[in-house]
Formats: structure tokens, C-alpha cells, sequence
């Protein structure tokens, strides 16, 4: 089964939260959005991803474990998003794809990626590195997904939050 498009499988709610998100990102570089768990936060930055790739643009989505890596890149295949997967050994190693994903503890090893937007899944666990490149990477937007974004200190490295 595949998807026609992520946005064809919204909720209301997950295209208002696209369109406060829109709104945000329009004002600020570094934006948490809020879901709660199983409110579709991977299907939400699917569809974030589609409307990239629509204008050109290349995105990084930052996971923390490698089992929401996998689950993410199994996602993307339904909606037919090109991407790879930054890990050793793994066959889905393509960095030529417009989307690439990566835990976060990948990227403390390795040379990021060249994109124009960060999506980063449970921003509440903090990662330095992570940190460092929202820093560093002015010129890019990052989005954190979180259903808890409660972790002490966020507030310091996050402009907004779209509940």
C-alpha cells in the first residue's frame, strides 16, 4: 500500500497544526510543535517533508533511537519520499537523496548533511550536539516534535511552541 500523499491522510487537527507550524516558522527558526502521543506526529513531519521537497529543498530528520530511524524510513517509503539513512553498513545509505535521516548520536560522528530544513523527533532529549548546530546553522529552520517538550532548559534553544 502506498500513500498518495501524507497530506491526503490528515486529520484536521494535524493541518491546523501544519498551518500554526507555517505560521511560526514564518516568525522564528526554531519552533517546537506538540502532539500528543499517537496524535500522528511522523505522518504531520511527512507531510512538512512533502511540501519541501515540492520547493527543492533537502531536510534532516534527527530521531533518537534507531528503532524510530526505521520507523520513519518506513513511513517515508509509503509516501514514496526518497531518502537515506545515515548509519554504518546500512543499504539505505544514500546521500544524494533530498531527505536524509540519522540519530542523533550518529550525527556527534559525522559531517551533517547539506539541508535547508531540521526535523527533529523528541527534541525534548537533549542532544549537545544538536544543540551546537541550531546554533551554528543560522540560515536554516529547525522543527522539534515532542509530546512531552518539557525537559528543563528548552526554552533556551527554542523560540516558539504550537500546541
Amino acid at each position: 500500500m502506498s500513500l498518495t500523499t501524507s497530506n491526503d491522510l490528515l486529520r484536521p487537527y494535524q493541518r491546523n497544526a501544519i498551518d500554526l507550524l507555517a505560521t511560526s516558522l514564518g516568525h522564528h527558526r526554531k519552533t517546537v510543535l506538540q502532539v500528543p502521543t499517537g496524535g500522528g506526529k511522523t505522518l504531520i513531519a511527512t507531510a512538512i517533508i512533502e511540501r519541501a521537497l515540492a520547493k527543492g529543498k533537502r531536510v534532516l530528520f534527527i530521531a533518537d533511537r534507531e528503532e524510530l530511524v526505521d520507523q520513519t524510513s518506513s513511513t517515508f517509503l509509503l509516501a514514496r519520499i526518497l531518502h537515506g539513512v545515515m548509519r554504518a553498513d546500512d543499504k539505505r545509505l544514500n546521500m544524494s537523496a533530498p531527505v536524509q535521516l540519522a540519530t542523533a548520536q550518529t550525527l556527534a560522528r559525522r559531517q551533517w548533511p547539506l539541508v535547508d530544513l531540521v526535523i527533529w523527533d523528541e527534541c525534548h532529549t537533549v542532544y549537545a550536539n544538536v544543540l551546537e548546530k541550531m546554533n551554528e546553522l543560522e540560515d536554516i529552520k529547525f522543527i522539534g516534535l515532542s509530546a512531552t517538550p518539557f525537559t528543563k532548559g528548552m526554552g533556551r534553544h527554542w523560540e516558539d511552541l504550537v500546541i
